[in-house]
């Protein structure tokens, strides 16, 4: 398993341990590093979890992603999905056009538009690399 923590200062760190009998790659970095970065922290945590259950071929045969976050530093000839757990924005607003629905959908407890407004371009964003990755042939 590879769980991921936002942290405030620029240095990513890759950790790991054991949690519960599974092995744990912990990954700690701030959303404005150079992606390169963390898709290597993300290619080495692969490789390594795989080490560690005997796999020296293919790092892992699939990677499931709990949201858009992390799915631009997807290590490439892995395939992955996307197991979304919240609401996509452009299905909210065009079923439930009204602002206050809008806020309610994305449970936005102040009422405001910032985390409405920060999913909707990550999810912009996170759908569209999965359409270039898909147009490219490559899973």
């Amino acid at each position: 398993m590879i769980l991921y923590q936002k942290a405030d200062q620029l240095i990513l760190t890759l950790t790991y341990t054991t949690i519960n009998n599974a092995h744990c790659a912990v990954i700690n970095f701030n959303p404005k590093m150079y992606p390169a970065l963390l898709k290597d922290a993300v290619t080495k945590a692969c490789k390594h979890l795989a080490n560690l259950v005997g796999s020296s071929t293919d790092p892992v045969a699939i990677i499931y992603h709990q949201d858009e976050r992390l799915v631009e530093v997807q290590p490439e000839r892995i395939p992955f999905s996307v197991t979304h757990h919240g609401p996509i924005y452009a299905d909210v607003i065009e079923h439930f056009p009204e602002p206050d629905d809008i806020l309610d959908a994305f449970g936005t407890d102040l009422k405001s538009w910032q985390k409405v407004d920060e999913l909707r371009i990550l999810q912009r964003a996170g759908l569209e690399n999965i359409r270039s990755t898909f147009s490219m042939g490559s899973h």
